[in-house]
């Protein structure tokens, strides 16, 4: 699900019929697929929730200093799988016979979390709002773009490519 993506191909209908045309068959509810992005965020400060509060230790390693700044419970990340650790060992497993999370914990990646927020700032730029009235959605994003921003400035890709970009060809 691509929110960013999707948005555009609303905006350039016209010159793309047959493609916006299937989209729209889907019926793509933005907000609801927005708030399903702020439900499976990460949150260190949420100790009581272990789903949202746990990370793949490679994540950890290398964002660590980042953080340990977060302790209040909506204080929260975007994540690069929009799945639970519980629906990831009851459903999932069980329906398929195999785990789609490496080490079944989820992590943060900068390179889907400014997909995420490309998605999600470009539906507030085009009045889909009501998601931003969900728990913790505001405090998501803006600690969604301070993790950007610290991870931009202190550039962990360059000492540790092989953890920071998981799952993306490293530069070393």
């Amino acid at each position: 699900m691509n929110i960013g993506t999707s948005l555009l191909l609303e905006q350039h209908a016209a010159a793309l019929p047959e493609a916006a045309g299937a989209w729209r068959a889907r019926q793509f509810d933005y907000n609801a697929a927005a708030a399903r992005i702020v439900s499976y965020a990460y949150c260190p400060g949420d100790a009581a929730n272990r789903s949202r509060s746990s990370i793949d230790p490679r994540t950890y390693f290398w964002a660590r200093d980042f953080l340990r700044t977060l302790t209040a419970s909506d204080e929260c990340i975007v994540t690069t799988w929009l799945q639970s650790y519980e629906e990831e060992l009851n459903v999932y497993a069980k329906e398929t016979g195999t785990y789609l999370m490496p080490f079944n914990t989820n992590n943060v990646d900068p390179t889907v979390a400014t997909n995420a927020l490309f998605g999600l700032t470009t539906l507030l730029v085009r009045g889909h709002t009501a998601w931003l009235e969900q728990p913790g959605a505001r405090s998501t994003y803006l600690t969604t773009a301070r993790f950007l921003a610290w991870t931009v400035g202190n550039q962990p890709n360059i000492s540790r490519p092989d953890l920071e970009t998981l799952y993306y060809p490293s530069t070393m």
